[in-house]
């Protein structure tokens, strides 16, 4: 019922200017990301909420007529070498009152939970903990619109989604090394709103902050709109 009517429904009221495109954009990826996380574990014969592989879970988000050397493609472009064989889970998310700390990280990874961080945060609207033998995350940013390319894409997806921007200045740039987060994190940037896009899939090197690269894929994800994994 959720994917087949209850997402359309969102859907729908979002693009036709029903919801004010703020805050509801992170709750239809919550939605979305949580139908992943329990396909994923039933498919593994697991309860809703455990531990399952971090590729499977972005594998699911892809679409469906993704052969499998296009699947592994995005997978070995967006996920990095060393969480090949991380594993995240995500029963539910909360809503975070402030500025993202260390211990609530390890909160949310001890819950098996998902972060909804506050209103303002720039770049980054979700955080999901990845278990890893170092602090890992799966970040998201999401965008409700119904363009599909605007002047600041990809470019914005990849530099705002990095921790070491997206948390400057603030409690965890004091606790953490960011730039060594930015290594180990799998950014998502969610594009909700797009119908029928013309690029269907692009997966590419774009230059990315003083020469380096970061890998941008594009592509209509299972349930709507766009996905860029960068």
């Amino acid at each position: 019922m959720l994917e087949m009517n209850l997402i359309p429904a969102l859907h729908d009221g979002m693009v036709s200017g029903a919801f004010n495109k703020c805050r509801e954009g992170e709750l239809v990826a919550q939605v979305i990301i949580l139908l992943a996380f329990d396909k994923v574990c039933n498919a593994q014969g697991k309860g809703i909420g455990e531990m399952v592989p971090l590729s499977l879970v972005i594998t699911e988000l892809l679409p469906d007529e993704l052969n499998n050397e296009e699947v592994n493609e995005v997978l070995n472009n967006c996920i990095p070498v060393q969480l090949r064989e991380a594993s995240s889970s995500c029963v539910q998310f909360v809503n975070l009152c402030g500025q993202l700390e260390r211990d609530e990280i390890l909160q949310l990874a001890e819950r098996h939970t998902g972060g909804v961080l506050p209103a303002g945060q720039p770049g980054i609207g979700l955080f999901l903990p990845v278990i890893y033998s170092e602090l890992t995350a799966i970040v998201v940013q999401v965008k409700t619109c119904e363009a599909l390319h605007n002047s600041s894409c990809p470019h914005s997806a990849g530099k705002s989604l990095r921790p070491s921007i997206a948390f400057q200045d603030g409690p965890l740039d004091c606790a953490l090394d960011l730039k060594h987060l930015d290594a180990n994190t799998v950014r998502i940037y969610l594009r909700l709103g797009v119908v029928d896009p013309i690029s269907k899939n692009v997966c590419k090197q774009v230059a990315e902050m003083k020469g380096k690269r970061v890998t941008y894929c594009n592509f209509r994800f299972k349930f709507m709109g766009l996905l860029h994994v960068v």
